[in-house]
């Protein structure tokens, strides 16, 4: 794989959690980027190994991520 095209992908997945309000599914970013949604997994993983915490919730059957309101001192609000 093309680590390039890793990192865009990953640069854009925080992009996508920093922008949503409500969160987007493992499926949702897998058809996005057309890539397998155990691929998503290992990059939301790599994420939240970071500096970013991700949080994650459960509606109609599906799992949503989205990123803190507040992290390493940062109000992303404003």
């Amino acid at each position: 794989m093309n680590r390039n095209k890793q990192i865009i992908r990953v640069l854009k997945i925080l992009y996508h959690l920093l922008t949503t309000k409500k969160g987007v599914t493992i499926r949702g970013f897998s058809e996005l980027f057309e890539v397998h949604p155990k691929t998503i997994r290992r990059d939301l993983k790599a994420l939240s190994g970071s500096y970013f915490s991700l949080v994650s919730y459960q509606k109609d059957h599906d799992k949503y991520f989205t990123v803190r309101e507040k992290l390493v001192g940062v109000d992303l609000a404003n």
